[in-house]
């Protein structure tokens, strides 16, 4: 009888343990997904305002992009297919990308506040130019 209800107790702990995992696993899946395509999304705004007037060189630079994170044109529509009707997620994705979006605005214009006699070397150090 003690046996039983002992046996019981680890399958009801072990069913809720794997529950938490599984859950706690989808949601670390999810918020990779999220920050991976949200990174896709900013960075290729960012580059269409930059290269607005310029559609080839937008085109490269989209391309370059899409290699950076691994995705291609039709990853980026199974994810819209994907989450078409959920607006509690799309809210939470739309938060990473403004997120994304304000670091990548942020930087640029850090670069911009820099000395003219300032460059970043391929390292990010600055060295200033002797004149």
């Amino acid at each position: 009888m003690i046996l039983r209800i002992v046996l019981t107790i680890l399958v009801v702990t072990l069913v809720v343990a794997g529950y938490y995992y599984f859950s706690d696993y989808q949601e670390t899946k999810k918020t990779a997904e999220f920050v991976k395509f949200a990174g896709v999304v900013a960075e290729t705004s960012i580059a269409a305002e930059f290269y607005r007037n310029n559609s080839d060189s937008f085109l490269v630079v989209r391309d370059s992009i899409l290699n950076k994170y691994g995705v291609s044109i039709n990853d980026l529509l199974m994810f819209k297919k994907r989450y078409r009707g959920d607006e509690f997620q799309w809210a939470e994705f739309w938060d990473k990308v403004v997120l994304v979006s304000d670091s990548l605005i942020a930087e640029q214009q850090a670069l911009l506040r820099l000395p003219m006699d300032s460059l970043p070397d391929s390292t990010n150090n600055l060295d200033l130019i002797e004149n």
